[in-house]
């Protein structure tokens, strides 16, 4: 009988409790600022750097990217994929679409701070009360 209402019990806890939180992903511009860190210690290692500090390296920023991915919601393949030829290519796919994205945000801060000095400027005049 014990059994039985410690099963019910579980049953209804598992059914109530809220679902696990999402593993937390940080901010994208602290991801590219990590990606723009690692990246040049994959791609050109310091001469006499030890195999393992390499691979380890390369894990580090295999891990980046996958987070990126995420992030942006971007399929990642490079976690399935074995060393080789494939996940080089999808290293350097997910790559790109890091750059492009780093690009896009650029354009996006420029296209924010030209808006902001636009209607700071019509503020100071009242231009913008009269627009409204």
């Amino acid at each position: 009988m014990a059994g039985l209402v410690a099963l019910v019990l579980r049953g209804v806890r598992t059914r109530l409790s809220p679902p696990p939180p999402e593993p937390s992903v940080p901010a994208i511009e602290e991801l590219a600022a990590a990606l723009r860190r690692v990246r040049p210690l994959v791609l050109a290692p310091a001469p006499g750097t030890p195999m393992a500090r390499r691979r380890g390296t390369t894990a580090a920023y295999d891990d980046l990217l996958g987070q990126a991915a995420r992030a942006l919601r971007v399929p990642d393949l490079l976690t399935d994929l074995r060393e080789g030829t494939d996940r080089d290519a999808e290293r350097l796919r997910l790559g790109h679409a890091a750059v492009a994205l780093r690009d896009e945000l650029a354009v996006a801060r420029d296209i924010d701070a030209q808006v902001r000095v636009r209607v700071d400027g019509l503020e100071r005049t009242g231009e913008l009360d009269r627009e409204r």
